[in-house]
């Protein structure tokens, strides 16, 4: 079936649109990390927050060596990423920070 008579039957889901107005969710980032991810993501451009597996996280954390955005940590234990796109939405700032989880009384 082409895409043209899947969108006329099923409908079409679009990105996110990005607006960079989020604050970081700090309650959601101290929650338990989903089964199989070792880190989470907050995208700054829609606000969205999800878990990377091992693979994913280190191959985001490799991009980290050529930029110079922030120090990068021995491990992901306590960190998350910050983005300015994802997956998930239209963000064009591709900038990659690893940040400690801040404390809930932050």
């Amino acid at each position: 079936m082409n895409r043209e008579k899947k969108k006329s039957l099923l409908g079409e889901i679009g990105k996110i649109h990005a607006t960079y107005e989020h604050d970081v969710p700090v309650k959601k980032l101290n929650l338990p990390l989903e089964p199989g991810a070792v880190i989470r993501v907050f995208c700054q451009g829609c606000g969205t927050t999800f878990g990377l597996n091992e693979e994913d996280a280190r191959g985001l954390y490799e991009l980290l060596a050529y930029k110079t955005l922030g120090e990068k940590p021995k491990t992901f234990l306590g960190h998350y990423f910050e983005t300015g796109v994802c997956p998930f939405c239209n963000g064009e700032q591709n900038n990659v920070r690893i940040k400690p989880i801040p404390s809930e009384e932050d």
